[in-house]
């Protein structure tokens, strides 16, 4: 997956082609995405595994005989929570993915302030220099 991830999307420059700072960011922002990726594949399996266990079961149900339904209705309640695990793991590496990037905007702020404030201080000493 890491090598199919830099091959779409390029390696982290070298040391001297980017500032600390930004090889920073990128490095998060690859394990974030690479992270989420990840989640995601699993999450298909996981689909795939549900909807395997959903015709398994509608299998189970032509042929079932009288008496079964509680065991069949705990089936389904099983595969409803695993569904419903799924979901969360979705849910989350999206909250992870959401709070990263907010971060990362957060960062770019602060950065912008301080160069403004930068050169603010320029200016200020320009003006009072003369």
């Amino acid at each position: 997956l890491e090598a199919s991830f830099t091959s779409n999307y390029g390696a982290i420059p070298q040391v001297n082609a980017a500032s600390p700072q930004d090889r920073v960011f990128m490095d998060m922002d690859d394990a974030l995405s690479q992270e989420n990726l990840k989640t995601t594949l699993i999450a298909d399996q996981g689909a795939d595994v549900i909807l395997r266990m959903a015709d398994q079961m509608e299998n189970q149900i032509a042929v079932s005989t009288p008496g079964s339904n509680p065991f069949l209705t705990a089936q389904a309640q099983v595969a409803n929570l695993r569904c419903q695990a799924y979901m969360q793991k979705m849910l989350a590496a999206e909250l992870r993915q959401e709070a990263g990037r907010i971060a990362h905007d957060n960062v770019l702020i602060k950065r912008k302030a301080a160069a403004a404030g930068g050169i603010d201080s320029l200016i200020t000493g320009a003006l009072t220099s003369r």
